[in-house]
C-alpha cells in the first residue's frame, strides 16, 4: 500500500509541473496523471485495459486519484485515443 501511496505522490508532483496554454480549457493534471498511471500499471501486469466506464482501468484510476466520486472517464478517453495506431 505504501508503494501505491508513493507512486501517487510522484504522479502528483509530475502533474503539478505540466503547463497549460493560455486560453485553453483547464484540465486536471492530477486526473490525467492518475488515468495514465492506471493504464501503465495494468498494461505492465496484465493485458492493456479496455475503455469502459466502471471497468478495471476506471476503478484503478479513481483509487490513484484518491476520490470515490471522481469522474476520470474523459481523461481515460484522451489517453486511449492517443494510443490508437
Amino acid at each position: 500500500m505504501d508503494e501505491i501511496r508513493n507512486f501517487r505522490e510522484q504522479c502528483e508532483q509530475i502533474a503539478d509541473k505540466q503547463k497549460i496554454r493560455h486560453g485553453s480549457k483547464q484540465k486536471s493534471n492530477a486526473k490525467r496523471t492518475a488515468a495514465e498511471a492506471a493504464y501503465h500499471l495494468l498494461a505492465n501486469f496484465r493485458k492493456p485495459p479496455g475503455l469502459s466506464r466502471g471497468g478495471i482501468w476506471h476503478k484503478l484510476a479513481i483509487i490513484l486519484y484518491g476520490g470515490k466520486a471522481a469522474d476520470l472517464f474523459d481523461y481515460m478517453r484522451e489517453s486511449y485515443k492517443s494510443r490508437k495506431f
